[in-house]
């Protein structure tokens, strides 16, 4: 399957290698006027891209968003993330997928890619066109539900992320959709109605995303663990308490 690279029909036994148990904690804070603003103008990209994609091409549609907001929302380019996900076996389960099955929507892509906006240490908010959660979802609610926890998984299906700042991901990807055709150079659906994605300096350049070597290729590569970590800070619970001497 395109965008999210290819599916595969996920089989329980070879992904699960022990029962996973995992508090779906929400997120504090409300987007506020400013926010509410963006996320509309994510969304109505959204919708664009959707009118000219479907939902195929994960990577190009997270490319036409970060577009969409470089135009209308500049100064907030800086706080967005393209976000790769896959392996070195490139077979990366995930929950929550409009193309996944039974009621936990689970899908096995060989990669996936989501946009990110991250405007401060607390608040993160993930944009995801193949969820079946809310568009935009809270990151730790997101990543809760979608990957739940590596430990519950065998090795070879543990989760990596290649996050890339918004304006790089604009000025360094490229795609000529080689992966969207058959080996008889058919298409396997028909492919986005726009031009493929090109720079001056490569006519494609996807492969160097999807790698999650550290190291090589563009942006920061990250466990789950250390992902988590990096954008997501829990509420400081001892704000606004006293403390007895």
């Amino acid at each position: 399957m395109m965008g999210c690279g290819r599916a595969r029909k996920p089989s329980r036994t070879d992904v699960v290698g022990r029962p996973w148990h995992v508090s779906f904690a929400g997120l504090c804070g409300k987007f506020g006027e400013a926010g509410t603003y963006f996320c509309e103008c994510v969304v109505r990209g959204k919708q664009s891209v959707e009118r000219k994609n479907g939902r195929e091409g994960s990577e190009e549609n997270v490319w036409k968003l970060c577009e969409q907001v470089k135009k209308t929302h500049p100064s907030e380019l800086s706080k967005c993330y393209a976000v790769f996900v896959s392996n070195e076996r490139r077979t990366v389960p995930l929950w929550r997928q409009k193309a996944g099955r039974g009621d936990e929507k689970l899908v096995i892509w060989d990669y996936h890619v989501f946009f990110m906006h991250n405007p401060s240490p607390n608040r993160c908010l993930v944009f995801d066109l193949d969820t079946t959660l809310p568009f935009p979802t809270y990151f730790h609610k997101y990543v809760t539900e979608t990957f739940r926890s590596d430990y519950a998984l065998t090795s070879e299906h543990h989760r990596f992320f290649r996050v890339i700042p918004a304006e790089k991901y604009l000025a360094e990807f490229s795609s000529d959709r080689r992966h969207m055709r058959r080996p008889d150079g058919s298409w396997i659906k028909p492919p986005p109605s726009y031009p493929p994605i090109q720079t001056n300096a490569s006519t494609h350049s996807l492969d160097d995303f999807i790698c999650m070597k550290p190291g090589k290729g563009p942006g920061a590569v990250y466990d789950l663990l250390h992902f988590v970590q990096q954008f997501y800070k829990p509420p400081d619970r001892n704000i606004g308490t006293k403390t007895q001497n």
